[in-house]
């Protein structure tokens, strides 16, 4: 097959006329791509603060609940609690509070500890501090059960997440795992 020199460059210029419409298209998809990354973090920043805003109300309100999935000991790996039954229920300043404890107990403490961290009554010391900037929220408060005090501390995240981290008089400190969420019962 024979072309002619004007049929060469005929075809030339309709295949550099293609590249020109393909880099066009390849561009404006880039800027379309460009617009939706910036679209989708937008998006992603509007839901982490509603999602703040709402963990904000439930604990502002001063009934919720933690409930964890992960333990770490002092000293000690993580240990996974989700077949554990474990809570910790704060309503209208009183807690209801069970949590298994692995860890050292000292004797000092007295003979008859539970293994687990365990609690019901008025807490001491509760306050919320609020972190906007970071979509954070720290709740601490104190509880004494016999001769044991246990100072707690718990960071919430934007999501309701959360690590609880709890220091003990006759206890190794521990910490807890695991999410916040609304509670339905009521602490007596």
């Amino acid at each position: 097959m024979r072309f002619a020199f004007w049929e060469i460059a005929q075809i030339i210029s309709i295949m550099k006329y293609m590249l020109g419409i393909m880099v066009c298209i390849a561009m404006s998809g880039y800027q379309i791509t460009a617009q939706s990354k910036e679209a989708k973090h937008e998006q992603r920043k509007e839901n982490a603060d509603t999602a703040f805003k709402a963990i904000s109300e439930l604990v502002l309100n001063g009934s919720y609940q933690f409930v964890a999935d992960r333990t770490i000991p002092t000293g000690g790996t993580s240990i996974s609690l989700v077949t554990n039954s474990n809570h910790i229920k704060l309503q209208d300043g009183k807690a209801d509070i069970y949590l298994p404890y692995f860890g050292v107990i000292y004797s000092g403490a007295g003979y008859n500890h539970e293994a687990g961290i365990k609690f019901k009554g008025q807490v001491d010391e509760y306050t919320i501090a609020a972190e906007d900037g970071k979509r954070r929220l720290t709740i601490t408060f104190d509880v004494k059960n016999g001769i044991e005090v246990h100072t707690f501390r718990i960071a919430v995240g934007k999501r309701g997440y959360a690590s609880v981290f709890v220091r003990s008089s006759g206890r190794n400190s521990i910490t807890y795992d695991g999410y916040i969420k609304s509670t339905e019962d009521r602490v007596n």
